[in-house]
């Protein structure tokens, strides 16, 4: 995982972005909704691209069961 990672962060070009690596796919959907959450005078987006509504995570060539974005994103914005 730390790869595919790496080499997108490789593809942020724009110095005045920053990006953090969180291998844990809610916890990282749980830390973008928190930091665009915190200044109520930017406007920011998160995209969760994906998995929209899969149920599952392939991990090391096993399915592993996942709840989906779209219930991870509406569970934390409650």
């Amino acid at each position: 995982y730390e790869d595919i990672c790496r080499d997108m962060a490789d593809h942020v070009t724009n110095s005045h972005v920053t990006s953090d690596t969180i291998i844990d796919r809610t916890q990282a959907i749980a830390s973008a909704l928190h930091e665009a959450q915190e200044d109520k005078d930017r406007t920011d987006v998160v995209l969760v691209i994906g998995k929209g509504h899969e149920r599952w995570i392939k991990d090391l060539n096993r399915h592993v069961p996942y709840e989906g974005d779209d219930c991870v994103v509406e569970r934390l914005l409650q």
